[in-house]
């Protein structure tokens, strides 16, 4: 690992994804989450990743993001081996899927990179601030294929009270969905989108919502839900028992980062 180069990481202020992703496929103990390899290249990315660039390299297509924190994280920590390795499984699948839903889209990263492999997205995001960076980040790339909604997605169309976590946005959340958030919350109202409504025609989802999956997930449709593939971060064990409770009664297959991307029985 240790051969990686900085001036093979970002050259001319672009991060080099491509090059990343290839060294990461290279070894499957690096893709197991919390590994002794999976730590010591996460580390090594943080030290040769730096605030001066313009743009990141990824499947030979510039994507332009400005840098940003979100407290005490950075949109570095937006770019770590699990991301990594869903970019490339979006780029492998990338004629499998026509339309897509991100939920939780943050400043859109994952958004704008489906854009660019053609396929249609559906981003949803309530944090305003957020929001906005995503609009200006959809832009800037000039990605023509994405529709916004300023919107939670719930169980049903309602207002929500919305944890704006001051020292980490990117951990803000719905209220009373974290046991013990952390620093300063400030509270605000957010509108939400009934989670059958908007998957019909989808044929992908990306959920990375920091505790909401487990009210998605306990009144998703489950036939709807087998038409679909699913990309989903489980924030905590009552989602990850909820969330397993209701895929045992379908047909969908599991594969699990902490296992290797094994599938889960």
């Amino acid at each position: 690992i240790l051969f990686i180069l900085k001036k093979e990481i970002m050259q001319n202020k672009i991060i080099d994804l491509d090059f990343l992703i290839k060294k990461i496929k290279k070894n499957s103990l690096i893709q197991i989450y919390n590994s002794r390899e999976n730590k010591k290249f996460a580390n090594f990315l943080k030290k040769y990743f730096f605030k001066e660039f313009k743009a990141i390299k990824l499947f030979n297509k510039k994507i332009y993001f400005d840098y940003i924190k979100f407290g005490n994280t950075d949109i570095f920590d937006t770019l770590l081996i699990s991301e990594l390795m869903i970019f490339d499984f979006y780029f492998r699948k990338r004629k499998k899927y026509k339309n897509a839903l991100d939920i939780g889209a943050n400043i859109g990263l994952h958004s704008i990179i489906l854009s660019k492999l053609g396929i249609n997205v559906s981003s949803f995001e309530p944090d305003n601030k957020h929001f906005l960076i995503l609009k200006k980040n959809i832009a800037k790339n000039k990605c023509k294929n994405i529709k916004t909604y300023k919107l939670a997605i719930w169980s049903k169309k309602k207002n929500l009270v919305f944890n704006r976590v001051i020292n980490n946005t990117t951990g803000s959340h719905i209220d009373n969905l974290k046991e013990n958030p952390y620093g300063k919350i400030i509270k605000v109202s957010v509108k939400s989108e009934n989670i059958n409504k908007v998957i019909e025609k989808i044929d992908l989802i990306k959920i990375d919502c920091e505790g909401s999956e487990k009210v998605i997930f306990k009144h998703i449709d489950l036939k709807k839900l087998e038409k679909v593939d699913c990309i989903l971060e489980i924030s905590d064990k009552s989602s990850r028992k909820i969330i397993w409770e209701k895929l045992k009664k379908s047909k969908l297959k599991i594969y699990s980062q902490k296992i290797g991307w094994m599938q889960s029985k």
